[in-house]
This record gives structure tokens, C-alpha cells and sequence, in this order.
């Protein structure tokens, strides 16, 4: 059984009937590979989550619950009664009973690119979240939202069987009883990733960033993990001289 069921049932009994189903939207849904590209501050109608506010992104997995249907609810407000930056949540619990660390691993960390998609722009780090959303996204965003991320998975991850999706949306109360459950999750990932990198050979906790050592056999994976490292790298400081550029334009125009 999965390492995280404990988990899942204290996320499930904590969101239990507090939202609405979310509908499956009218449109089509983005193509798999769409992207929302670059949503500047003065083109979002909202933030769900911010740098400034409260926000928790809890990712589990579970091997039980397979044979019922995938669910997305809404908790809180509907996004055409929020503006500016307000508290978010954001809960995936995913299902399959062939489900295993290794997929649920790699969904972790495609989860950000499969969420995002035109008009709704994600930014995720570890147990936090952000989401901009622009303010040409369509009316139903959130039900977009949540059926491309939930038939994005199953098109992926064969394997998983189910998704549960839950959006809280400024309930900044929920969001703290989240934030915990949150930063749990983080460290039986932490436990998961551990285990997954052990199996391929490669010890990132105690594995030198700098170079292979010759401990090991695996040469190739270091080099892997240190261009990834490298890019992620790249990616963060161009996030933060985009962001400081925009908040430097804010202030010249106030």
C-alpha cells in the first residue's frame, strides 16, 4: 500500500462536504501540449497564491478507492467573486491499484507543466502554489482547469485510475488546516524520493552536485541530475528577473 494512505484520509475528511462538483466544462478542452506562456501581473484577473499569501499543494497517492470516478470540487468562492491575490489550496489525490512510488514520483514533477495551460498560469514549490489566472480565461476557468489536469494525468500516467481535484479558493482558515497536511506530504515525498533514486543507483542526499566521485558505477546519472539541477537553475532566475522587472514597471506606473 501506498505510504501516503493515512494522509489521504485525513485530506479526504477534511475537505468532506464543504464545496460543490465542479461541471465538466461546455468547450473543448486545451490541446495536451498548451501552455499559458508567460501571464504578466497586469494581464491577470487574479492570483490563486502568492508569494504575498497563504497557499498549500498537497500530492498523494493511494492504491485503494480505484473503481470509483474521478471528482473536482470547488471550496470556497467562485472565481468571479475574487480579484487580486487570495489564500489558495490545492489538493490532487490520485488512485490506481497498480499505482506505484516510481510513477507517482515522476507525476510530481511533471504536475506543474500539467496543469498549466492557456490562461492559467502555475508556479509550484514544493508544499506551496500559485496560479494566475489571465483576464481573457475563460468564465468557466476552473472547471477548464480542472478537467485538463485530470484528463491530462490519465493520458500520461496510464496507471492511474482515479483523480480527485480539489480547488480552495480565499478560505484562508481551510488553507491553514491545509498548510500541515501539506508539509507532511512534502516529507513522505521526500521518503519517496529517497527510495526512487536508491533503486536507479544514485544517493541525491549524500551524492556530491560538483562531479561524480567514483563511488559509484552510475557516471551517467550524475551528469544527468546535475544538467537538470542546472536548468531548473536558469529557469528560477529568469522567473525572479522577470518578476522584479514587472514590479519595477508597477511602481514607475503608480
Amino acid at each position: 500500500m501506498s505510504l501516503f494512505e493515512a494522509l489521504v484520509e485525513q485530506v479526504r475528511a477534511t475537505l468532506k462536504d464543504r464545496g460543490r462538483l465542479l461541471a465538466a466544462p461546455a468547450g473543448e478542452l486545451p490541446s495536451p501540449r498548451a501552455s499559458s506562456g508567460l501571464i504578466l501581473k497586469a494581464d491577470a484577473a487574479s492570483e490563486l497564491g502568492s508569494p504575498e499569501v497563504d497557499s498549500a499543494l498537497t500530492l498523494l497517492y493511494s492504491n485503494a478507492d480505484t473503481d470509483k470516478a474521478d471528482l473536482a470540487q470547488l471550496i470556497g468562492k467562485p472565481l468571479d467573486e475574487v480579484s487580486g491575490s487570495v489564500p489558495f489550496a490545492m489538493a490532487v489525490i490520485v488512485s490506481g491499484k497498480d499505482l506505484d512510488a516510481e510513477t507517482f514520483y515522476q507525476l510530481t514533477l511533471r504536475l506543474p507543466r500539467l496543469a498549466d495551460h492557456p490562461g492559467w498560469m502555475v508556479k509550484a514549490d514544493k508544499s506551496r502554489v500559485w496560479v494566475r489566472i489571465a483576464k481573457n480565461a475563460a468564465p468557466d476557468a476552473l472547471e477548464v482547469a480542472a478537467a485538463t489536469l485530470i484528463s491530462r494525468i490519465h493520458a500520461a500516467f496510464p496507471q492511474i485510475e482515479r483523480v480527485e481535484l480539489y480547488f480552495v479558493v480565499d478560505d484562508g482558515k481551510l488553507v491553514e488546516l491545509l498548510s500541515p497536511l501539506a508539509e507532511e506530504s512534502q516529507k513522505t515525498l521526500r521518503e519517496v524520493k529517497t527510495g526512487v533514486w536508491k533503486d536507479r543507483g544514485f544517493d541525491y542526499e549524500s551524492c556530491a552536485l560538483s562531479g561524480h566521485c567514483g563511488s559509484c558505477a552510475d557516471k551517467k546519472t550524475c551528469a544527468s541530475v546535475r544538467k537538470i539541477q542546472a536548468r531548473v537553475n536558469v529557469v528560477r532566475r529568469e522567473h525572479r528577473r522577470i518578476e522584479s522587472q514587472q514590479g519595477a514597471s508597477s511602481n514607475e506606473s503608480a
